[in-house]
């Protein structure tokens, strides 16, 4: 089964509802989340919805990280970063409503082929992207450098 492809345990929130959101089917997923295709009911809008992985069960670290996540993505106004619409706690776990951003995955562009300028136009893009987080980490304390 490829990464972020739904199985049997990723698929229970199917058909669900968390709040206004009804879950419509599983979008992927990454390390520590997956995201399903959700319709919020009150504003008629197809949604994005987050959540932590069931073996990562939202521990009192995780949620705070979580939290921060969506304080982060709060306050940041990109035009290439999603908007957060709603946090949702959960006895479980915690959801992320954000706005739902169609078309095709980065890997899949790459694979049909991108001219020059695209690639350079994609890194651009991502590199704008990273100065916004970064600038926005910095000012609320929880800057992403190293040392």
């Amino acid at each position: 089964m490829k990464p972020g492809a739904p199985g049997e345990a990723d698929c229970h929130l199917i058909g669900r509802r968390i709040r206004q959101i009804r879950v419509l089917e599983m979008l992927g997923g990454g390390g520590m989340g997956k995201v399903y295709l959700g319709f919020d009911e009150t504003l008629q809008r197809k949604v994005a919805l987050k959540v932590i992985r069931s073996r990562h069960r939202l521990t009192p670290e995780a949620r705070v990280r979580f939290l921060r996540e969506a304080r982060t993505l709060s306050r940041l106004d990109h035009p290439s970063i999603c908007g957060i619409y709603d946090y949702i706690p959960g006895e479980s776990t915690d959801f992320l409503v954000l706005e739902l951003i169609e078309g095709d995955h980065l890997a899949a562009a790459v694979q049909k082929g991108l001219d020059p300028a695209q690639r350079l136009a994609v890194a651009i893009r991502i590199a704008e992207v990273l100065v916004a987080a970064h600038g926005e980490g910095s000012s609320t304390g929880t800057s992403s450098r190293t040392t």
